[in-house]
């Protein structure tokens, strides 16, 4: 039997955010059992990092018993505005 307590479990598109009780949940486990319910699919996975975790374009942290969110920007980001102009024949 697996033993596990998810808190919240967010999708949007392909993306998956699962938040669980740490020390109740091995989160491997259900990593596995998502790759064997649709064998088609591969599901991988990203652990926080410093009680920290980039989701979309959001980073979640947390300490203690609070939640931050800021903006994630990719280090490859360049916060360039390409200029586009509509020629008309």
């Amino acid at each position: 039997m697996l033993k596990s307590h998810i808190i919240g479990y967010f999708c949007y598109i392909d993306d998956i955010l699962i938040i669980h009780k740490n020390g109740i949940t091995n989160i491997h486990d259900i990593l596995t059992i998502f790759n064997n319910i649709t064998p088609m699919m591969k599901f991988t996975m990203e652990e926080e990092n410093d009680n920290k975790i980039n989701f979309l374009d959001i980073t979640i942290s947390k300490e203690d018993k609070n939640i931050s969110f800021n903006i994630y920007r990719k280090p490859s980001t360049t916060d360039t505005i390409i200029q586009v102009t509509h020629i008309t024949p």
